[in-house]
């Protein structure tokens, strides 16, 4: 950590905070999260952390937050990721009380692009929602960012799954309604493409690459 200055605290969570940092080398600011070893599964042995970390070291896209270093002390491992400073995508969806939907399209595109990835290395990203995305910095193109300031979503056991039942069941037991005060113009082509993602039967229920294949977002 000797070439790396702690900044202020950007998010906290019961794992460890997310501070933003600068490599003093280069002055590039960059994310740092101090995950404390004690709030790791018992499940996660010193071999299984660094086979997350590797994972993570691998993946590499354009609208992922990028695992860029790591370090390791007697009671923490430290996290340094590619960060973003823009807007989340809830905060512009407040501010602007609603998302043009040529814009939703090219918005979710990148996002399920990145969400492919991580899916092929075996990794899936369980908090995501608008919150979560966030632009990688203030100008008007900047591409929205999917991040995960930690290791813990990494899938090495099928039991992982165990914590995403609920979500899953609600899935399965609730049938997409577009009430019309708010979704009368909004076109077919993208209450489809919902439908398509929130299907209760997981055999029909598109995937990460499928999703990319629907019209909706293909033909953007």
């Amino acid at each position: 950590m000797e070439f790396y200055q702690l900044g202020n605290i950007q998010t906290k969570s019961v794992s460890g905070n997310v501070h933003k940092a600068v490599f003093t080398l280069t002055g590039e600011q960059v994310a740092i999260k101090v995950l404390a070893k004690s709030t790791l599964d018992a499940a996660d042995t010193e071999e299984v952390v660094l086979s997350k970390i590797d994972t993570m070291l691998k993946l590499d896209h354009p609208h992922f937050a990028k695992l860029l270093d790591w370090f390791e002390a007697d009671d923490k491992y430290y996290l340094v990721f590619q960060l973003c400073t823009g807007k989340t995508l809830f905060d512009k969806i407040r501010d602007h009380g609603q998302l043009a939907e040529a814009d939703a399209s090219k918005y979710m595109q990148g996002i399920f692009q990145a969400v492919a990835q991580l899916h092929q290395h075996g990794i899936m990203h369980h908090k995501l929602n608008p919150r979560k995305l966030v632009f990688l910095d203030s100008t008007n193109e900047a591409p929205l960012m999917l991040t995960r300031y930690d290791i813990s979503c990494t899938m090495q056991r099928k039991n992982e799954l165990e914590t995403q039942k609920a979500i899953l069941k609600a899935m399965q037991d609730t049938e997409v309604d577009f009430d019309d005060r708010y979704w009368k113009d909004v076109s077919d082509q993208a209450k489809d493409f919902i439908r398509s993602c929130m299907c209760g039967d997981p055999e029909k229920r598109l995937t990460a690459e499928q999703a990319l294949e629907h019209p909706w977002l293909s033909s953007k």
